[in-house]
């Protein structure tokens, strides 16, 4: 009986054993944006505040306090802390003045090889992506006159892909020889 529990004491160390891990961790800050405002009452057509035709910079009447919020939730600042300038004038508020939502991100993988005989080779590998499957959001709406405003309504991307995709995990084996 102590035999056999050996063995499989055996069997479970050689395979437990020689695993390799990786792994990359990041975390960032959010990307600057400008709050906006229509610019109609400045009658100036050309003007380009935030990449927005006939723009106007915002006026902001407190401090900007993020809360958090994401989609649904509401807004993701206090947007009562701004507001539409009014008369012929330009808001108090400067370009990329604010920051959107950071985020972070970890994946991990873990792999071993195992030596089937002569120069062969299996490899057995587990990767994941993305492994607290955390969302990386977009800036929020930044037009005071938006019914939106304030809100975040996407996920950062470029060009229609996500950044930072749900989590995915991958298993694969490979045999050399």
């Amino acid at each position: 009986m102590v035999a056999n529990r050996d063995a499989h004491y055996s069997l479970a160390k050689a395979l437990a054993a020689d695993w390799q891990f990786n792994g990359v961790f990041g975390a960032f800050s959010g990307n600057p944006f400008t709050m906006i405002a229509n610019g109609g009452s400045l009658n100036t057509p050309s003007n380009n505040a935030g990449n927005t035709a006939n723009a106007n910079l915002a006026d902001l009447n407190g401090s900007f306090n993020s809360n958090g919020n994401v989609g649904n939730e509401g807004a993701w600042f206090d947007t009562s802390a701004f507001a539409q300038p009014t008369g012929v004038r330009f808001g108090n508020t400067t370009r990329n003045q604010f920051y959107g939502p950071g985020g972070f991100n970890l994946d991990l993988s873990a792999f071993r090889s195992f030596p089937v005989g002569g120069t062969r080779r299996l490899e057995a590998r587990i990767e994941a992506g993305n492994i607290f499957n955390t969302g990386v959001f977009a800036n929020p709406q930044n037009n005071v006159t938006s019914g939106t405003f304030g809100v975040i309504t996407a996920v950062a991307n470029n060009n229609g892909a996500s950044f930072y995709p749900e989590r995915q995990i991958r298993l694969g084996i490979r045999f050399s020889f």
